[in-house]
């Protein structure tokens, strides 16, 4: 029929081989978990989200000023803190430097993580705000990001290691 518009659904798009996929849209966190279901994809786990975004700079930029759903297995930390994370994405105590810095609010709702602007990190001395807290209080999220179901777990090494690893099986 002429002058009809045709809808497309929204479609989750890989950032730069990250093996991340994000789709931008409103949704509060049932919604986001069918979404990624739908697509043959899963939430990620806190450390596969912290050393993801902290290796690849294109993924934080994507993400910067903006918040998402963690996998809701999840419950973080014990308590409310400050915490930095490993190159495994292991949270501890211990002081380093702000792009490595999380701030958790514990609380009895799933896992969301939110990536702060450049000027919000400086001032708050941490790039990530880990929130079980707030949940769906705070509206929908602006995207969702997930990877592939059949990705059991994100494997933490460098470009290069990866380019050995392919190089030594051949």
């Amino acid at each position: 029929m002429p002058g009809t518009i045709q809808r497309t659904e929204p479609q989750f798009r890989e950032v730069n081989a990250t093996g991340v996929f994000v789709l931008k849209t409103k949704a509060n966190h049932a919604d986001s978990m069918a979404l990624l279901e739908q697509n043959g994809l899963r939430p990620l786990k806190c450390s596969e989200a912290l050393v993801l975004i902290d290796r690849h700079p294109e993924l934080k930029e994507q993400l910067k000023g903006k918040w998402f759903h963690l996998d809701e297995a999840e419950k973080g930390p014990k308590k409310r803190a400050r915490y930095t994370f490993d190159n495994e994405g292991t949270l501890s105590k211990v002081k380093r430097d702000r792009e490595r810095t999380v701030n958790f609010w514990d609380g009895k709702n799933p896992l969301s993580l939110y990536v702060r602007v450049d000027n919000d990190a400086r001032v708050s001395e941490s790039r990530f705000f880990l929130d079980a807290y707030y949940g769906d209080a705070l509206g929908a999220a602006p995207v969702v990001v997930g990877v592939r179901k059949a990705t059991t777990e994100i494997e933490v090494r460098t470009p290069t290691e990866i380019e050995v690893s392919k190089l030594e099986r051949k």
